[in-house]
């Protein structure tokens, strides 16, 4: 009897082992290729070209489609040697220091012709995740490398007559007035970190002819600030910051528009975004110990001494609150079968930044033109090539952008950039 019953018994095993083995057969997840993932890629290129936002201007990050991560790599180059003043004028970023000798009206004591000038590389490599269709999250890295020159030129006056007759002996006398000389050139060993960012964002309007999208973010003050010891706000030295040493939360909205519906392929951006930087710590230069023998002729000679530190600190650090900023873009772009092209225009604004336990270099910034209100006005031309039609999930971004005006700012100058996006599908 057992052994007929161990015949249907035998059977049914098998059939469900079958059974089992054609349910995982079919609820297994398809095999990965290449191919297949290469096309997905493709249709979250083709969903973001759709989006008609392919120029990278402006302050909102690149927006892939919902479950798709955007990649992003940007370089800028640009140079800098002229500065615009607090009136709008461009002119040498420090300007020539003329010393008058008070004992002889209508001459010159000596004459300082400071020049600066260099070059500046900047790198972002930023990440942004589609969450849903309109609303996404990304972050970015900043780094920045620079080459930078101090140049001092040395007119003497009446000042050789008590014999300094050529910089070294200029600067022999600064430290004796306990200013160190300044540093002549500076460049960066490495990419400098600048501040991380990243934020959230949320497409929360879209039709034929307007899309609305609202971003809002935070910055770490994970960016170098300049040593002291050769730092330009001091008139030490070249070296200018990476980042602003200070947290910040911020927002921008941006807006699409498609006026003409039967020429969706002509738009108009614009953009507007604001920050606001909370306080952070500098630190102050170390200053040499005045002769008093020295210091005591200066001041019967009556000099000019706001670039000297004469008043003095016992503290080692005073604090910097840069407060608003705020950014516009506008912008009118062109959308073609194989890339788009736009003309634009930005502007920027900082506050006057609020200085505290800074009473003794407050004199010294006047002088040097630091943390000054400042703003900058520019124009554009941008040019974003997809790469589908060649068979890569990704765009190529080209921009130059020209200083038009600007007050209390450094003018860049051959301001160029380039950036690829790529779409990565999960």
């Amino acid at each position: 009897m057992r052994r007929y019953l161990f015949v249907p018994a035998l059977c049914l095993l098998l059939l469900a082992t079958a059974a089992y083995g054609q349910e995982n057969e079919t609820s297994a997840p398809p095999r990965f290729t290449y191919s297949a993932y290469l096309q997905d890629a493709l249709s979250a290129t083709e969903q973001f070209e759709a989006s008609h936002d392919l120029l990278a201007w402006g302050r909102l990050p690149l927006r892939p489609p919902r479950g798709t991560l955007g990649l992003m790599f940007r370089y800028n180059h640009h140079r800098v040697d002229s500065r615009y003043d607090q009136d709008g004028e461009m002119q040498d970023v420090i300007e020539t220091m003329h010393f008058l000798d008070p004992l002889n009206p209508g001459s010159r004591l000596f004459k300082l012709e400071p020049d600066y000038h260099g070059r500046l590389q900047q790198m972002e490599f930023r990440s942004a995740f589609g969450i849903t269709e309109d609303v996404g999250v990304y972050v970015t890295l900043p780094l920045q490398r620079a080459e930078l020159w101090l140049d001092m030129t040395f007119v003497p006056g009446t000042i050789s007559n008590i014999g300094v007759r050529n910089r070294e002996d200029l600067y022999q006398m600064l430290e004796l007035l306990g200013r160190p000389r300044p540093r002549k050139y500076y460049r960066s060993k490495t990419w400098e970190m600048g501040d991380i960012h990243g934020g959230v964002y949320w497409n929360f309007h879209q039709s034929e002819s307007l899309s609305m999208t609202t971003l809002v973010r935070g910055t770490l003050p994970t960016g170098r600030l300049a040593e002291p010891s050769e730092s330009l706000i001091y008139g030490l030295g070249p070296q200018i910051d990476v980042g602003q040493g200070s947290y910040g939360l911020g927002f921008s909205q941006r807006v699409n528009l498609y006026p003409l519906k039967q020429y969706r392929w002509i738009g108009l951006m614009l953009e507007a975004s604001y920050d606001y930087l909370t306080e952070g710590k500098r630190r102050r230069p170390k200053w040499l110990t005045p002769d008093p023998d020295v210091l005591r002729e200066a001041q019967l000679l009556d000099m000019d001494l706001s670039y000297l530190p004469i008043e003095r600190s016992e503290e080692d650090y005073y604090y910097v609150t840069p407060g608003s900023q705020a950014e516009a873009h506008a912008g009118l772009f062109f959308s073609f079968a194989y890339l788009s092209t736009g003309i634009g225009y930005h502007f920027s604004w900082q506050q006057e930044a609020d200085l505290n336990e800074a009473d003794d270099l407050e004199e010294m910034f006047d002088t040097f033109d630091a943390y000054s209100a400042s703003q900058r006005h520019q124009l554009g031309l941008l040019i974003a090539v997809p790469m589908r039609w060649a068979y890569l999930p990704g765009v190529i971004n080209l921009s130059y952008w020209h200083d038009i005006a600007g007050r209390s700012t450094l003018v860049q100058e051959d301001n160029l950039s380039a950036q690829l996006n790529l779409f990565l599908p999960f």
